[in-house]
C-alpha cells in the first residue's frame, strides 16, 4: 500500500474508509486478547503460506558420499508478514502503547478467519515497528505504516476442540482441518452391567 493511497483513505468518512479497507482487503486482528482496532490498527497480509514445507532430515551413511535426505512428517515453523496502517495521526505516545501491547508471545487471530487462531505467535527482530517509533519526529507520525514480521513456531492455524457425543452406531466427525490430529474417545458405562461385543476403531483425522 503507497502514501498517497494512504492519504486517501485518511480524507473519507468513516462508511468510506470501511468500504475502501473491504476493498483492498485491509483487515484487523486479535492478539493476546486485544483487538487491533482498539489502536485503529489494520493491516493487510504481504505473505499468507497455506501450506508450511515440511522439515527435512538429514542422515550421513557410512561408505556412500553426502547424506541421505528424507521428509519427517513434521513441518517447519513459518513466518507470518503483515503491512500494518492506521489513518488517523498518532503521537510517539500511541506508538509505544502498540509496542507494548505486541511485545509478548500470544494467541493471533485475524478477523476473516474468526475461527482459527496461532498459538504462541511472536513478532520477530526483522520487524520495523521501533524504525517506526525512531522516525516520528516531531511526536506526530500521520498515516504511520510499518511491517510487521509474526514468528509461528507452531506453524498451524487451529480451531476450537470438537466435543461428539456418540450412543450407538457408526458416528461420522466433520473435520475441517488439514493436518493429522489426535482423537480422545472416552468410553462410559452409565449402567450396572457390564458392556459386551463392543467395538471401538479410531482413525487418523485429515
Amino acid at each position: 500500500m503507497n502514501d498517497a493511497t494512504l492519504k486517501t483513505l485518511s480524507e473519507l468518512d468513516l462508511e468510506g474508509q470501511r468500504r475502501a479497507l473491504q476493498e483492498i482487503g485491509a483487515f484487523r486482528f486479535i492478539f493476546d486478547g486485544v483487538n487491533s482496532k482498539e489502536y485503529g490498527l489494520y493491516a493487510t497480509l504481504s505473505n499468507r503460506p497455506f501450506n508450511t514445507p515440511k522439515r527435512p532430515a538429514r542422515k550421513k551413511i557410512d561408505f556412500r558420499p553426502g547424506e541421505h535426505t528424507f521428509k519427517t512428517g513434521m513441518h517447519k515453523s513459518q513466518y507470518l508478514t503483515m503491512e500494518c496502517f492506521w489513518l488517523e495521526p498518532k503521537t510517539r505516545h500511541h506508538l509505544r502503547e502498540v509496542a507494548g501491547w505486541l511485545d509478548k508471545q500470544g494467541r493471533l487471530t485475524l478477523d476473516f478467519e474468526s475461527d482459527k487462531h496461532y498459538r504462541d505467535a511472536v513478532v520477530d527482530e526483522r520487524s520495523e515497528l521501533d524504525t517506526l517509533i525512531n522516525r516520528s519526529l516531531g511526536g506526530i507520525m500521520l498515516n504511520g505504516k510499518f511491517y510487521l514480521d509474526w514468528y509461528l513456531a507452531d506453524p498451524y492455524a487451529y480451531s476450537e476442540q470438537t466435543v461428539k457425543s456418540v450412543s450407538a452406531g457408526h458416528t461420522d466427525i466433520n473435520y475441517k482441518g488439514t493436518a493429522p490430529t489426535p482423537t480422545l474417545i472416552i468410553l462410559r458405562n452409565t449402567t450396572s452391567q457390564p458392556i459386551r461385543g463392543v467395538e471401538v476403531t479410531s482413525l487418523a483425522l485429515f
